[in-house]
């Protein structure tokens, strides 16, 4: 080789020694960027953990008996052993009266044990704790198992609402309905999302039926189910939705971090500090780390506000697909279902309210959209007004009969 050629030779190992010391310098400059990112996103989620730690440490501590979980299993298991399809489907419609007295008649543990459900406070206990065991998702699974069990005897009280109000028995369907109450405030106790979704659509069927005993509640009141009745409008005027769906995405944000520890370990680090430098080139448990909880991080702080105020995106962002961004719609979807649910419980309240002469001063706004609401009433009924910008709607109409 001539002079020439290792000149040249000599030129291109300068000229990459020089591209590898800008690479280097460009991925030191990534990194540093990361980190940074990596410590803004964890002392926000650390935030979020400790303000939802703070709210459970001032609830009362969960007692050492049995769960509504373990004993839900049991009831599951008795209806699967001792009911036929027919029956079943019996449950399941909850329109056939009939059917269902006879039901009753003929499986009166049906009723006596869904009311034994609604006696126990907790979804979950510390024995339920104790043997979840390590794994996360063991754990997840655990504490969800039974929830359409415990639906299942929810239907049973709310049909067995109905049932006395349609034999004229006020006093006994409120008991009914203050029982399916109790087992909606006991599977929100340290709520997951699974839990919320049950509770919310077993609430409103309650809540339908507490619409229809709304006019007997002048009579009720005056009589021995007054206590009850103010029982129920403690449960209506309860503000839960907020603060029990930001707790179970925190829930599910730790269990999200647990399974990504776990996929960690599974597959190894030999790769990881590659990886972490080329996206792309294998699992990275830092970057999923990030990534992960700055999207549950997001869903957390929509959470936070006020219904009409949140604004959920319609999808995961593009490029992303990961556990915690195909939350998203899912998430924005319980947000709206339980702002319906908060509306109803403050339209029912509002009436009670009315019909019992102790109208608010100052009308409350609806929780789905922040607009005020009023009370109409003439002989005939009591209604719930939702004031809009151009329309207002009739949010409840309750007869009245020429009552007082």
């Amino acid at each position: 080789m001539g002079r020439r050629g290792r000149a040249l030779l000599v030129a291109g190992a300068v000229l990459v020694a020089a591209g590898a010391g800008t690479l280097l310098l460009i991925g030191r400059a990534v990194v540093r960027r990361d980190r940074a990112r990596e410590a803004e996103v964890e002392t926000r989620w650390q935030a979020q953990v400790e303000s939802v730690a703070s709210a459970r440490a001032s609830r009362p501590a969960r007692t050492s008996g049995e769960s509504l979980r373990a004993r839900a299993a049991l009831y599951g298991a008795r209806v699967s052993d001792s009911l036929d399809d027919g029956a079943r489907e019996t449950l399941r419609s909850g329109t056939d009266l009939p059917a269902f007295r006879g039901l009753l008649q003929q499986h009166p543990w049906l009723l006596e044990d869904a009311i034994a459900l609604s006696r126990l406070p907790a979804w979950v206990t510390v024995a339920d704790d104790a043997t979840a065991g390590a794994d996360p998702f063991d754990r997840f699974q655990g504490v969800s198992e039974g929830l359409d069990h415990v639906r299942t005897a929810g239907r049973v009280l709310d049909q067995a609402a109905m049932l006395a109000l349609h034999d004229g028995h006020p006093e006994i369907a409120l008991q009914r309905i203050m029982d399916g109450l109790d087992l909606v405030r006991a599977i929100m106790t340290a709520p997951t999302i699974a839990q919320i979704m049950h509770a919310t659509a077993l609430e409103q069927a309650i809540l339908a039926r507490v619409e229809e005993f709304l006019p007997r509640i002048p009579a009720v009141a005056r009589g021995p189910g007054r206590p009850a009745i103010e029982r129920l409008r403690a449960h209506l005027d309860a503000t839960i939705p907020h603060r029990d769906l930001v707790e179970a995405l925190v829930g599910e944000g730790e269990l999200g971090l647990g399974m990504i520890e776990s996929m960690e370990s599974m597959t190894g680090s030999a790769l990881g500090w590659m990886a972490d430098l080329v996206p792309g080139l294998g699992f990275s448990a830092r970057q999923e780390r990030i990534a992960y909880l700055h999207a549950m991080a997001g869903l957390i702080s929509e959470a936070t506000r006020p219904f009409p105020q949140q604004a959920w995106p319609a999808g995961a962002p593009p490029g992303r697909r990961g556990a915690a961004d195909m939350l998203i719609p899912a998430v924005g979807t319980l947000a709206g279902r339980s702002a319906l649910a908060a509306r109803h419980r403050a339209v029912l309240d509002l009436s009670i309210a009315s019909l019992l002469g102790e109208v608010p001063p100052t009308m409350p706004a609806d929780p789905l959209t922040g607009a005020p609401l009023r009370v109409e009433r003439d002989d005939a009924a009591l209604r719930i007004i939702l004031s809009g910008a151009t329309i207002d709607e009739t949010l409840l109409t309750c007869p009245l009969d020429g009552r007082p």
